[in-house]
């Protein structure tokens, strides 16, 4: 027997219909099972042209790396507040070799890393890169 969605049930409780299903939007994923996102690296460890399409960019002479301090280039970038990190990462090869970095810099004309942990954050200006973090070496 029923009365307004209303059902007895013996001997003294009373059950009602059960409401509709949930209408809201099934949980995010948890982070635990989202695919893993590996940055987009570029290591050189020769004289070359640094790759704005990636980030950050690892410094670390190889074995076949010649001698001379490597000269790397910093293109311009490509919009204003783009981002660049470049770094010497852990001591692999007892990294001491010389990274000279050469671009368009606001105020200096180069950058010099000459040991493991130098690194530097750059800004493109609209018209020069600006370092705004780093430790390394300011060429005037």
């Amino acid at each position: 027997m029923s009365f307004n969605n209303v059902y007895p049930f013996w001997p003294y409780a009373v059950t009602c219909d059960t409401p509709a299903a949930s209408v809201c939007p099934p949980s995010p994923a948890p982070p635990w099972s989202r695919e893993r996102r590996v940055p987009n690296v570029q290591t050189l460890g020769e004289d070359g042209t640094i790759n704005l399409e990636t980030d950050p960019t690892y410094f670390d002479k190889t074995a076949s790396s010649p001698a001379a301090p490597v000269t790397i280039v910093l293109p311009d970038g490509n919009s204003r507040q783009q981002y660049k990190t470049l770094l010497i990462r852990g001591d692999k090869l007892a990294t001491t070799e010389q990274f000279n970095v050469t671009g368009t810099f606001a105020g200096f004309t180069s950058l010099m890393f000459d040991g493991v942990g130098f690194s530097a954050v750059l800004m493109w200006s609209g018209t020069d890169w600006v370092m705004v973090g780093g430790n390394a070496n300011i060429v005037p």
